[in-house]
């Protein structure tokens, strides 16, 4: 989704729609990247059809260093690009969380988006 896309390239952190894999070109994971998912929700309607989405993205960040850095420039880059948040979370206490088992910081967020349906896509009598 190029709106998810757009806004976390301002961070200069990689990024991944569901997963991160490795691949032959990049066999080990990035030392800072998100993995992300998102949702599409109708929220307003014009003649039983949807006129605005909210997208809701659910975003992690994997840091193997202190994330403290890209935590900031992650909520600078997506409140300058229009996303509201709805949560974020370190899981751990006034510390971001650290996962020993793949020895990781993670630090995971909910972000909110209005996106209007495109006029092409609103027709008369809902048709």
């Amino acid at each position: 989704m190029k709106i998810v896309q757009g806004a976390l390239a301002k961070t200069g952190i990689p990024s991944y729609s569901q997963i991160w894999q490795s691949t032959a070109q990049n066999p080990k994971a990035p030392k800072q990247y998100f993995v992300y998912s998102y949702m599409l929700k109708p929220t307003h309607f014009q003649d039983d059809v949807p006129t605005t989405y909210d997208v809701y993205l659910y975003l992690q960040l994997w840091s193997k260093n202190d994330p403290t850095k890209a935590i900031e420039k992650t909520r600078q880059a997506m409140f300058a690009s229009g996303w509201g948040m709805v949560e974020e979370t370190t899981k751990g206490y006034k510390q971001p969380a650290y996962d020993e088992q793949v020895d990781l910081y993670c630090v995971i967020w909910t972000w909110e988006y209005g996106l209007p349906v495109p006029a092409s896509e609103v027709t008369e009598n809902g048709a």
